[in-house]
């Protein structure tokens, strides 16, 4: 694929924002079509292996009363553009959509500074793919949302290894790593610079997540044992316990050394994540049958452990953040149980009776 040297003329003022699906359903042209991978469905959310802590009728609600599961597909459009965070562009209608983590408030923001910048805007050939979207420097959606996507594609009719992936301009180390180990090369990736540049496709794929809010799709487990398995690493051991504290910027566990202390007194390492490559976070988790820790995107590295690993989050009474693992560790046939502590604007506390309590529990897992 060559990409053009000179840079186009600025993109037209987008009018509007749009819904994608309604949208779609609404051109007189096929300029925007859509193929469906798996249907949405219904089913009860996966419920903890165990509570501790104190509890309210709203959080009840909000571990339970989930029961929608997603659509999933890949949305194609012809002659579009590419505005910042991977928003698609169609003639002068910027496109939102829950099913591709670009809600109405974050496109609309973007576009009223778009047309303000009024970047230049470089034309590359396609299909183009752009594989990250907001928040693409967080470890919980790359892992949850994006690099699924790449088994998504593959059920769609698109093999990863004739595609080219639109990912921003710088990429963190972590995406970096990550993409050459999955065997995305250099050749295969179009850098784009935010708010320098806009970027113009004659056909643009758009997958869709495979979350509806904290419900996972059912073929979540697949997706991520597509793209783990093409890392090359060693299977998972599924040995070790590991207490893995919040990362930086976290919640706030205020007794947290005490908690730790009695953690280890249990026979759990003290294994933070910060600091550690993609390739060391894995094989962290892939060695590990016990996993406890602070509720955090940390966590969501059990896509790298092995089923039967059991997981204890430790997390605070206000409804942020919520319970995502449960549906994660229920796809990948692992459990995981909550101890609740309670929360002001400081941080929270954990009970630690209650959590010897679940530290026991975990024990008696096989």
């Amino acid at each position: 694929m060559t990409e053009t040297d000179a840079l186009a003329p600025t993109l037209a003022q987008i009018a509007r924002v749009a819904d994608l699906p309604d949208h779609q359903a609404r051109m007189d042209r096929p300029l925007v079509s859509y193929r469906v991978v798996a249907p949405a469905g219904r089913s009860p959310a996966p419920a903890p292996a165990f509570m501790f802590g104190p509890s309210d009728a709203e959080l009840t609600r909000q571990i339970f009363g989930q029961v929608e599961t997603p659509e999933i597909g890949v949305t194609s459009i012809a002659d579009a553009a590419v505005a910042p965070t991977g928003i698609g562009v169609c003639q002068d209608v910027a496109f939102s959509a829950a099913s591709l983590n670009q809600p109405r408030d974050h496109v609309t923001t973007i576009v009223a500074r778009l047309n303000e910048v009024r970047p230049p805007c470089r034309v590359v050939p396609g299909p183009l793919v752009p594989l990250f979207g907001p928040a693409e420097d967080d470890d919980g959606h790359v892992l949850i949302d994006y690099l699924p996507r790449l088994w998504l594609l593959e059920q769609a009719g698109y093999r990863v290894e004739a595609l080219h992936f639109l990912v921003p301009d710088p990429l963190g180390p972590l995406l970096e790593e990550a993409l050459h180990l999955i065997g995305i090369p250099e050749s295969r990736l179009v850098r784009y610079a935010h708010w320098r540049e806009t970027i113009r496709t004659d056909l643009l794929l758009l997958p869709s997540i495979l979350r509806r809010h904290e419900r996972l799709s059912p073929d979540f487990g697949a997706a991520s044992r597509f793209w783990t398995g093409r890392l090359g690493l060693a299977p998972p051991a599924g040995r070790e316990t590991i207490y893995v504290p919040g990362p930086a910027g976290g919640p706030v566990l205020r007794n947290r050394e005490r908690i730790e202390d009695l953690a280890e007194r249990h026979g759990y390492r003290i294994a933070p994540v910060d600091g550690l490559g993609f390739a060391e976070r894995a094989a962290l988790f892939g060695g590990a049958g016990r996993i406890v820790g602070p509720y955090s995107t940390a966590l969501h590295l059990s896509v790298f452990s092995a089923p039967g690993t059991t997981l204890c989050a430790l997390r605070g009474t206000h409804r942020v953040p919520g319970t995502l693992q449960s549906g994660v560790c229920a796809a990948l046939g692992q459990s995981v149980g909550y101890v609740f502590g309670a929360q002001d604007a400081a941080g929270f506390t954990v009970d630690e009776t209650d959590f010897q309590r679940a530290l026991a529990l975990l024990e008696l897992q096989p």
